[in-house]
């Protein structure tokens, strides 16, 4: 039985999945599987590449069902074996220092951990300048800070959800199968909501003892041009169909309280939501949650005022609201002004390099680790 597990789960992404598996058989990759859960349409394209690079370490597994997101990595979680799991995006790659941090995972009886990331922009990228540097990372020192997973989660739910900050998490994380199988048990799935990511994040930091982040680059993160929700945003969650990934009964189990228009921010809040409630710990982590912080990045999305004011939020939250979303509408305009004036500016601490390929990026964080200070 491998020790590792990486698994991809993937829908009609060919062009970055063939680099992905590319770049994972470059590399040395001791005692692990790498498990494919392929959700497509139509797998006719990857069939003869799946051949093409074949290994014993790769498990291909497809079905052309009409499944959620959530569905699709939780049979990937069921095709798989290791005692440790990671998931990936069909856009991100592991480098070979991956194993070793499952064997300290092991000294030091870690239940997850997170990890630096290096950023890699894809040529696709229409956020980025490809006539700049597209991979970038900090240095890293290696040092290992253990983390208490529950306050994580009170500062992901006290922020409006605002991204996972560093809770434990099986997407971009490391964590145990026994800490995954708590989570289902408890909660009847690995991925108790409609956002795998953000839902199992929130689910683990309920089960989770001994969890820690380690400043070493094991993972290059991958930013396609197809990557993320935000070619949804916008549009009605009860419009069913027009956002295939969601589950069926979405339109049903939608919280109250949160706008019926698909933004990122508002899907992870529902995430959270429906994992802190199938978790049994939603009364208790009420109190830490800021409305006006949600209605606020909604708002600066969706500037629609009236998709707030129906849910009489009263006089406070409403102030709270727009004060909120004035900060986040300045801050989105200095962001973009300093987006590429940032990449261009030299610094000690962002590295900034232009790669041709997310295979040229993981070799190049491999030559980083291997002259960095050892473990």
């Amino acid at each position: 039985m491998p020790l590792l597990s990486v698994i991809i789960p993937t829908k009609n992404r060919y062009i970055y999945l063939k680099e992905c598996i590319k770049s994972l058989i470059s590399v040395r990759l001791d005692n692990v599987e790498i498990v494919i859960q392929d959700n497509s349409d139509n797998n006719s394209e990857i069939l003869p590449y799946m051949q093409e690079y074949s290994s014993p370490i790769i498990k291909y597994f497809y079905t052309d069902d009409k499944i959620g997101m959530s569905e699709n990595a939780s049979r990937a979680i069921e095709n798989s074996s290791g005692k440790y799991l990671i998931f990936i995006g069909d856009d991100d790659t592991v480098c070979s220092d991956i194993c070793m941090l499952v064997r300290i995972m092991e000294e030091k009886q870690l239940d997850s951990c997170v990890f630096t990331l290096a950023k890699y922009y894809w040529p696709d990228n229409k956020y980025c300048d490809q006539n700049l540097p597209n991979l970038q990372y900090s240095a890293t020192t290696g040092n290992v800070c253990m983390i208490d997973p529950i306050n994580e989660l009170k500062k992901v739910v006290g922020s409006s959800y605002n991204g996972l900050c560093n809770m434990p998490k099986i997407y971009h994380g490391l964590v145990t199968r026994s800490a995954m199988e708590e989570v289902k048990r408890i909660s009847g799935s690995y991925f108790p909501g409609p956002s795998p990511d953000m839902a199992n994040a929130v689910a683990l930091s309920l089960v989770v003892k001994r969890h820690a982040y380690v400043d070493r680059m094991v993972f290059v993160s991958g930013y396609g041009g197809n990557s993320g929700g935000n070619r949804f945003r916008g549009i009605s969650i009860d419009d069913k169909g027009k956002i295939p990934w969601l589950p069926a009964d979405i339109a049903e189990t939608w919280f109250e309280r949160l706008p019926r228009v698909y933004t990122n921010q508002v899907i992870w809040a529902q995430s959270a939501f429906e994992a802190l409630k199938r978790m049994d710990a939603l009364e208790e982590y009420k109190k830490y949650i800021n409305y006006h912080k949600i209605y606020a990045h909604y708002l600066s999305y969706i500037p629609r005022f009236g998709d707030i004011t129906k849910f009489h939020p009263g006089f406070v939250v409403i102030m709270k609201t727009l004060c909120l979303w004035l900060v986040f509408i300045v801050r989105r305009m200095k962001n973009l002004i300093s987006r590429k004036v940032i990449r261009r500016m030299p610094s000690d601490v962002l590295c900034k390099f232009k790669v041709p390929s997310l295979c040229d990026a993981q070799q190049l964080i491999e030559g980083y680790n291997r002259n960095m200070v050892k473990w």
